[in-house]
């Protein structure tokens, strides 16, 4: 008896979460969804993916590129606002 054989095509739809760049009130870059960071040769720099990643925005951090609070002690400030849309076309 013949044996009918069967193809099955399967694909793998890579549904990913949009990556979100949150600049906080006088405080860091809070960066949710996949991202990966590097250094500048290249090299993957590991960070808990669990947890959202928290980049120091105040250039005074102890643990750069991550954020350790040390804009509070500094007197960070830069509250950043996207500028209003030309509603003239």
């Amino acid at each position: 008896m013949p044996v009918k054989l069967c193809t099955v095509e399967v694909r793998f739809l890579q549904v990913s979460e949009p990556v979100e760049i949150r600049v906080r009130d006088d405080g860091p870059y809070k960066v949710t969804g996949p991202v990966r960071l590097v250094d500048p040769e290249g090299n993957e720099i590991a960070f808990d993916r669990a947890r959202p990643l928290v980049l120091c925005r105040c250039g005074r951090s102890r643990t750069k590129p991550f954020c350790d609070k040390a804009h509070r002690e500094t007197g960070f400030a830069s509250c950043v606002r996207a500028a209003a849309a030309d509603a003239s076309g």
